[in-house]
């Protein structure tokens, strides 16, 4: 989690064109990241902030029918 907005001081960070933005002050960003195949990141810039009782965490409201915003996310081992 962000404490601003992702782009709010520049427009590098703006939803795709057919995608609405949210009006939330903050950042979520949620990766889904497998133990050995490429990851993904979604962010709240156009999805709904939840909590997911499973997990006790924030979480993105229908992660899996949001936008990619990074992809091929992979875990770093030292």
């Amino acid at each position: 989690m962000t404490e601003r907005r992702l782009g709010a001081w520049n427009d590098l960070w703006k939803p795709a064109a057919n995608a609405t933005a949210t009006n939330y002050e903050f950042t979520v960003i949620e990766l889904h990241v497998p133990a050995k195949l490429d990851g993904e990141g979604k962010t709240s810039l156009t999805g709904k902030v939840t909590v997911d009782p499973a997990t006790k965490s924030i979480a993105l409201d229908g992660y899996a029918t949001l936008p990619v915003v990074f992809k091929a996310v992979k875990r770093r081992t030292n």
